[in-house]
């Protein structure tokens, strides 16, 4: 048996937070250690509008490139869902991504599952798909060292605390001192 191979529908591009975060990031992790198993089929970087999708084409290509997953992340528009039902009803597994509620969850009952970054969300979304497979995941931090602040009282201590947000908001409260103690 062959590795899982994963094709990903984004909203964002890598500059989107919630992409990079919720995708992108596994995407490049799954390309580096098993090349061939993960593709971005589709992200702003590569197109304006999900209206040049056409579902057929789309379908006929993932099961010809032997898909087993198909992950939409924040997308529900028309083209989404009929993509996502004709998967599903091929046996190619779908899961619909979100971070944030927009007023539709119209994909999570056509996917085989569902994944939420907020425990509100969890609610939300079960309490209105009661049937379906909802999965809360913690969202990971990012920030590359050269720009991560670490703030330490000294010595060889490891950092105590690391603020991640406006330089001028914490400079104008004197937020970061009174937390430090210093």
């Amino acid at each position: 048996i062959g590795a899982m191979k994963i094709a990903w529908y984004l909203v964002g591009t890598r500059r989107t937070g919630s992409s990079r975060m919720e995708c992108y990031h596994l995407h490049d992790f799954l390309t580096r250690t098993d090349p061939g198993s993960s593709e971005v089929r589709w992200s702003p970087e590569e197109h304006r509008a999900t209206a040049g999708l056409s579902p057929e084409a789309e379908l006929a290509y993932l099961k010809h490139a032997g898909v087993d997953l198909v992950v939409f992340q924040k997308l529900s528009d028309d083209i989404s869902r009929e993509l996502a039902r004709r998967c599903r009803e091929q046996g190619i597994a779908t899961v619909f991504v979100i971070c944030d509620y927009r007023g539709d969850l119209t994909m999570v009952p056509l996917c085989t599952a569902t994944i939420v970054t907020s425990s509100n969300l969890l609610e939300l979304v079960t309490s209105e798909h009661p049937q379906s497979d909802v999965t809360f995941c913690q969202y990971g931090t990012e920030a590359p060292p050269e720009v991560t602040p670490a703030f330490a009282r000294g010595g060889n201590r490891s950092t105590e605390l690391v603020y991640l947000g406006s330089v001028r908001l914490s400079r104008e409260f004197g937020f970061l001192n009174r937390i430090a103690g210093t």
